[in-house]
């Protein structure tokens, strides 16, 4: 009974000092990776060339909205806006793009993030964009 007793009030004095929640994370800023990727009736490649920058500009709670820029192999650059939204336990994100397609990713670390950009427009494509926080 005085075990039960104890458990009951570490979980109340746990649950009012907030010890062991889950801080959000806060994802605004600028990111740059790598995208490979399969496109249909292409098959797999690097896609572009090869790489993306990301900014979040604005984040509010566990939804956040910014621009991704793609880089061309002709020297210009694409830039895409997008929606997303964190999951409840702050590790994964879904994110859907303005223009077409979706992505799904895997918070890694505080500066590290890997999303599945899933687009079934014409051509289809599936790619992973691997992506570091800028730093300054």
């Amino acid at each position: 009974m005085k075990f039960a007793l104890l458990i009951a009030l570490m979980a109340v004095i746990f649950s009012v000092t907030g010890f062991g929640a889950a801080k959000i994370p806060d994802l605004t800023g600028n990111w740059t990776g790598s995208i490979a990727g399969y496109l249909e009736g292409s098959g797999y490649r690097e896609l572009e060339t090869g790489s993306i920058n990301v900014t979040i500009n604005e984040q509010n709670g566990r939804l956040f909205a910014g621009n991704m820029t793609f880089k061309l192999k002709d020297g210009k650059e694409r830039v895409e806006g997008f929606a997303g939204a964190l999951s409840p336990d702050y590790s994964k994100i879904y994110i859907t793009e303005y223009a077409s397609g979706y992505d799904i990713g895997t918070i890694l670390s505080e500066n590290e993030i890997e999303l599945a950009a899933i687009d079934d427009s014409q051509p289809a494509l599936m790619a992973i964009d691997h992506l570091y926080r800028v730093l300054t």
